[in-house]
């Protein structure tokens, strides 16, 4: 079954579909203009459903990568405000107190 918010993206993108089609008639100027109005309309709130399903789906995959994560013991990437200003992530691999560095 369908659930309801593919059956809205159906519906705009079916809407932008016909009034596409209307455009080829022949139409008034204010006809014309109406169905530019009526096609940016179905338009911005077809960006506005997608726009909303992938923040939802990305909150879902990033909560699925954390629940792993802290399941295997893998290694976790902290939120510090450092990491927010674009600067490298601090990076902790579950063992306490061990610093290990690589040499060449």
């Amino acid at each position: 079954m369908i659930d309801f918010k593919t059956a809205q993206v159906r519906r705009h993108r079916q809407n932008i579909e016909r009034y596409s089609r209307l455009l080829v008639t022949e139409l008034t100027d204010l006809e014309r203009q109406y169905l530019h109005k009526r096609i940016a309309e179905e338009y911005a709130q077809l960006k506005r459903l997608e726009k909303a399903a992938f923040r939802a789906t990305a909150w879902q995959d990033d909560t699925r990568v954390e629940e792993m994560a802290s399941s295997s013991g893998l290694a976790k990437v902290s939120a510090s405000p450092a990491s927010k200003l674009g600067t490298e992530p601090e990076i902790h691999h579950g063992v306490a107190g061990s610093a290990s560095r690589l040499r060449c």
